[in-house]
């Protein structure tokens, strides 16, 4: 499950991107997000996946799930990765996880 409770997005600049928005999703839960450019939906995608809040915003609220998320396609990938297909990567990714869990 994820759970997103009264979290408010404001960049350094003082620029807010999400105010007061709260949502749970269950396991098989599908959702999309729908809204213009710059209106803060890949920066609540980056927070649920990795709750490290980067130093040009400022994050209040909570963002709680009970399970590790193991796949994630950023918005911008790596150049490294720009000759490959989604798929790679996300495979990539979740063999990455796996092997963090064995080890």
């Amino acid at each position: 499950m994820i759970e997103v409770k009264h979290l408010t997005v404001t960049k350094t600049d003082g620029t807010e991107l999400l105010r007061d928005v709260s949502f749970t999703l269950a396991p098989g839960d599908k959702v999309a997000l729908i809204g213009e450019e710059g209106n803060g939906k890949s920066t609540l995608l980056k927070l649920i996946h990795d709750p490290v809040v980067p130093d040009h915003l400022i994050v209040t609220g909570e963002i709680r799930r009970d399970h590790e998320i193991t796949g994630y396609l950023p918005q911008h990938l790596p150049a490294a990765w720009y000759q490959t297909i989604p798929a790679d990567y996300l495979l990539s990714y979740s063999l990455e996880a796996v092997q963090r869990h064995l080890t």
